[in-house]
């Protein structure tokens, strides 16, 4: 039968294993606690990074429509046509709801939804699909991507 000195240290000994063991997991979690969020920082950052790139390629497109739409590079001509085709259409709509509103049918102007849904409705979104899509049913794919 073991002494109490010997249990003494027995129990000391095991404290020490299960103490060492705490600190060994309280480490692993501080580092699993830096990884996930220098991690999360690092995404952050390129999510801001790639919203640059997303504003700076529309401001280029932008750009180059008011520039070139007269004389498009072969390879934007599909995209330009898009473009000038949508600012006619805007601008016979626009022309309507000027009709619209001097007839005096109603002051307010509802919102656009989709009665299948019930969310806010984007017909130019619509339009620019069905567009891309008809161009893929007839082998004609105007995205190009360069790196």
């Amino acid at each position: 039968m073991p002494n109490f000195d010997e249990l003494k240290q027995k129990v000391g000994e095991t404290a020490g294993v299960v103490a060492g063991h705490a600190i060994n997991i309280a480490k692993s979690a501080g580092e699993k606690i830096s990884y996930a969020a220098k991690l999360g920082r690092l995404k952050a950052e390129m999510l801001g990074e790639r919203e640059i790139i997303r504003r700076s390629y529309q401001q280029i497109g932008k750009l180059y429509v008011e520039h070139f739409a007269d004389t498009p590079h072969d390879v934007m001509l599909a995209d330009v046509e898009k473009v000038s085709l949508a600012q006619q259409r805007i601008a016979v709509i626009e022309e309507e709801i000027v009709n619209l509103k001097s007839d005096g049918a109603v002051d307010d102007e509802p919102e656009i939804f989709d009665e299948d849904d019930h969310h806010h409705h984007d017909h130019a979104h619509d339009d620019y699909h069905h567009d891309h899509e008809h161009s893929h049913e007839h082998g004609h794919d105007h995205d190009h991507h360069h790196d």
